[in-house]
């Protein structure tokens, strides 16, 4: 997928390989000290798609947590992330933005890397 940078209106190629389709909530920590709500709306091997409410600049850093069940057990991920990717929405319902992952914990990559596997082997993608 691509989209048009705002500043120069070069086609800008969406980094990441094989995406999947997920719908969870998130909190979003950015250098306004303010909490901001998110969803994320797909995972891939590079970070994670998010809707958000308003456009933000290519490679800004934030820091996302989010929740999810995996194998029956609630998980609490944590990582920080720089904006790759940012599309606003013709329908005037937010932006796309691919986050890129630059700092997690080895246990929350490890349990990000097991929801991946999952999904590619979920009967759904294949």
């Amino acid at each position: 997928m691509t989209g048009l940078s705002g500043i120069s209106g070069a086609v800008v190629k969406r980094k990441g390989g094989k995406r999947f389709n997920v719908h969870w909530r998130c909190r979003l920590f950015m250098a306004d000290k303010k909490i901001h709500e998110a969803v994320i709306t797909s995972v891939f091997d590079k970070g994670f798609g998010l809707l958000f409410l308003q456009a933000v600049p290519v490679d800004t850093v934030m820091n996302v947590e989010f929740g999810l069940s995996f194998n029956d057990k609630p998980v609490k991920i944590r990582f920080k992330g720089a904006v790759g990717y940012c599309l606003i929405r013709s329908d005037n319902t937010g932006a796309d933005l691919d986050l890129l992952t630059t700092n997690i914990s080895s246990t929350d990559k490890h349990t990000i890397n097991n929801v991946l596997q999952a999904l590619g082997e979920a009967n759904g993608f294949k």
